[in-house]
């Protein structure tokens, strides 16, 4: 409620306090509607205007004085005591210093209620990017898991593959190896065939048979003696160089090609 709505309640109140108090003359004049008039009549012309509280107190200052020299200067009229005037016009003071305290105060609270505002955008602002920040850190997360879960899969795959081929390997050369001996034995029953078929008389046959036992038992010590080396050969190298497939299997010679 600004100034102007409250100027007839200062000068109503004003009204009854001049007929109350025992020390101060009773205006029975009209003079305090004449006040009231005026007053109304400041209202008007300033509706348009924004004037400060302090240029609206000096019009009414102004006016109250027209007023009181009007009221002195005019014998049909009784003249109200000074006292009356100036109440009003401490009232008016007081309201109009009332009035920008209270202006004050609401602009120092709206001032206030802008900073929260701001403080709690910056403050969302910042809950927000902490968001953004932690979904990134567990969407990478999340995809570095995936990552190591492609390479966990990847090398169990090329495991299974490995091993897979070891296997095969094996069998070949199992199988391999079964072929290669069943062409040994045929050569071998060739060879017989072929010795029995050479010898002329039984002479010569026990020649070559006691020739060839002297060739089996020099095999026989060369054998022992291969054992002999490698059982005095660290672990880790027992067994390397002899065979042609894994695990030193085989008898020297490589695979059959």
């Amino acid at each position: 409620m600004g100034i102007f709505s409250r100027l007839k309640n200062i000068v109503e109140k004003s009204k009854i306090e001049n007929q109350q108090n025992p020390n101060e003359e009773t205006v029975t004049s009209s003079i305090f509607d004449i006040i009231k008039d005026q007053f109304e009549q400041v209202s008007t012309e300033n509706a348009q205007q924004t004037p400060s509280k302090e240029e609206i107190q000096v019009i009414l200052e102004k006016k109250l004085e027209d007023i009181k020299t009007t009221n002195r200067e005019d014998p049909t009229v009784q003249t109200a005591p000074s006292s009356v005037f100036d109440r009003i016009q401490e009232r008016i003071k007081k309201t109009v210093e009332e009035d920008a305290k209270r202006k004050q105060q609401q602009e120092e609270e709206e001032q206030e209620d802008i900073r929260d505002w701001e403080d709690w955008k910056r403050q969302r602002a910042e809950e927000i990017e902490e968001q953004k920040r932690a979904e990134a850190l567990e969407k990478e997360l999340e995809e570095a898991e995936n990552r190591r879960a492609e390479e966990r899969e990847k090398l169990e795959k090329e495991r299974e593959e490995a091993a897979r081929k070891r296997a095969e390997e094996r069998e070949k050369f199992e199988t391999e190896e079964d072929e290669e001996e069943l062409e040994e034995w045929r050569r071998e029953r060739e060879r017989r065939k072929r010795e029995r078929e050479q010898f002329e008389s039984e002479e010569e046959r026990e020649e070559y048979e006691e020739w060839k036992k002297q060739k089996k038992e020099k095999k026989k010590k060369k054998h022992k003696k291969d054992k002999d080396e490698e059982s005095s050969l660290p672990g880790w190298a027992k067994g390397r160089g002899r065979g042609r497939g894994p695990g030193g299997r085989g008898r020297g010679r490589g695979p059959k090609r």
